[in-house]
């Protein structure tokens, strides 16, 4: 989403995760107060310097554009969403089958269906689709990571060091036990599960630069593990009560 000023100019908010101007940015939704906040044409430059922006008038496109130069959800406090992480995983065909069924046992209702008009998956008894709507939203306020392997080394690094699993990385991959339970292992010392958010959020960025915009196109090996990376994760925010 963007705002505009009074003529009609689209003004966007974006960087990619190098901190940098990108052909091909990793687009922000500007929200303030949970509404897009319009911006006045002779106004946008001083609140792009007040939040630590730079400008750029991009002609070519006929769109001013505010490129980030700083962590911008300090400024404001994290209400910024990028929607291509919502539209990652809308009306997919196979998410569910590839994710929540994995978790049947604990939630027996694991088919999600999609709300066009919500943009969300609907909420129902014994479901995931709420969790899975929040985590959505979560991973749409996160800078990816530029190596988001670091961050699953670290839940693979506990099984090791604590835990004395016999396990090693020979080159990028882990062996000596399943990935995904060295990850689900790993999850329980991941406080609010910021390593695995971190990871997701890394993979879907890495899709995106691709070419893949959507969960169903991912490449078949890649989206197998992110579905299992996405399942640890809503494992480990399952409600057993």
């Amino acid at each position: 989403m963007t705002a505009h000023s009074e003529t009609g100019q689209e003004i966007s908010f974006w960087t990619n995760h190098y901190g940098r101007l990108s052909s091909d940015p990793f687009k922000r939704t500007h929200r303030v107060g949970g509404a897009c906040a319009p911006l006045a044409s002779a106004a946008h430059k001083s609140l792009a310097a007040s939040l630590g922006y730079r400008h750029r008038q991009q002609y070519s496109h006929g769109k001013v554009e505010l490129a980030e130069r700083d962590n911008v959800k300090h400024y404001l406090g994290g209400a910024i969403m990028d929607e291509r992480i919502r539209n990652f995983f809308s009306r997919s065909h196979l998410f569910d089958e590839m994710v929540t069924y994995q978790l049947a046992h604990i939630r027996p209702h694991w088919e999600l269906i999609w709300d066009p008009e919500k943009n969300e998956y609907t909420p129902e008894e014994h479901s995931y689709a709420e969790i899975t709507n929040n985590l959505i939203i979560e991973l749409s306020k996160l800078d990816p990571p530029l190596k988001y392997h670091n961050n699953e080394d670290k839940l693979a690094e506990y099984c090791k060091l604590l835990l004395k699993w016999d396990i090693k990385k020979v080159g990028p991959r882990w062996i000596g036990s399943p990935y995904t339970s060295i990850l689900e292992q790993g999850g329980f010392r991941d406080l609010n599960q910021k390593e695995l958010c971190l990871a997701i959020c890394g993979r879907i960025k890495a899709a995106l630069d691709r070419g893949q915009l959507h969960f169903d196109d991912m490449e078949e090996s890649h989206r197998t593990m992110l579905a299992d990376v996405i399942a640890v994760t809503l494992f480990h925010r399952s409600d057993y009560s």
